[in-house]
């Protein structure tokens, strides 16, 4: 099971914002968010490849509008 604690990091101590019930010792994986730049830059490239929204049929005036 995991569960996500929110922490703050201070003289390279992690200390976590709620308790938590687990065994001493417990293996854990801390994760730092990027900068905020970094991730706008990320985005931007992804945004600008675009994605593939799946078989776009593309159907006349008349199709659309019915008369």
């Amino acid at each position: 099971m995991m569960k996500r604690v929110k922490g703050i990091y201070q003289d390279n101590v992690v200390k976590l914002l709620e308790k938590v019930d687990a065994e001493e010792g417990s293996e854990v994986e801390v994760v730092f968010p990027t900068s905020y730049q970094a991730a706008k830059t990320r985005q931007l490239r992804w945004l600008l490849k675009g994605f593939h929204m799946g078989k776009i049929t593309r159907k006349g005036r008349d199709e659309l509008h019915e008369r």
